[in-house]
């Protein structure tokens, strides 16, 4: 199976969120650890109560090339100007995105289970253009956004995240209205074939125009 496919089903068999909001993510994230390099990386970003022997409150030696600290959607983002996520292997910490990543793969791979001919993409499609007919059999496609791609300004007492999901949710209903949409889906120029293939089996992408 996949590179992708087998992490999902992987974080899927391991990670619960527990009714009262308490979850293992810390475990689980040194437990990867020791699996890929017997010591504390390539996740990092651990409260004090959660640090162990494979999972430090600092970040690893990324220059040692032994993994990326940046996926390439990532990479393609800063490089573009388009935005400057942090690092999924980031746990804790401002602006971090490494526990959303661990706690939300589950989800995401529960809602590919259980909806009706659902797709992720561009694991499941390919990283290309879309129209109709390329999604004749998919009634739903699931995707990585990043929401401060575009620019947002929250309405009176409304919190900034509820403000996010609304403007990006916007932005793409009016590209989709426009016919633009499906253009978004394909690779940009700079990718060559082998970094499309990495992204396809492994990385994933996110969607931005």
């Amino acid at each position: 199976q996949p590179a992708w496919c087998a992490m999902h089903r992987y974080l899927a068999g391991r990670i619960k969120d527990k009714p009262d909001n308490s979850n293992r993510r810390f475990a689980i994230a040194a437990g990867m650890n020791y699996t890929v390099s017997k010591g504390p990386f390539p996740f990092w970003g651990a409260p004090a109560k959660e640090q162990a022997k494979t999972l430090s409150s600092k970040k690893g030696d990324f220059a040692s090339g032994r993994l990326s600290e940046f996926r390439l959607a990532e990479l393609y983002l800063k490089k573009s100007g388009r935005g400057n996520p942090k690092s999924c292997w980031q746990l804790a910490y401002t602006g971090s995105v490494g526990s959303q990543s661990l706690m939300g793969i589950p989800h995401v791979h529960k809602l590919r289970d259980t909806l009706e001919a659902a797709k992720l993409w561009p694991f499941e499609t390919g990283l290309r253009s879309l129209d109709e007919e390329a999604l004749a059999e998919t009634k739903t496609l699931i995707c990585e956004i990043y929401p401060s791609a575009v620019d947002v300004t929250p309405e009176p007492g409304e919190i900034i995240d509820r403000a996010q999901v609304r403007t990006i949710a916007n932005y793409y209903s009016e590209l989709d209205a426009k016919g633009t949409l499906g253009a978004c889906f394909g690779a940009p120029d700079s990718l060559d074939t082998g970094k499309i293939e990495q992204i396809e089996q492994e990385e994933g992408w996110i969607l931005v125009k």
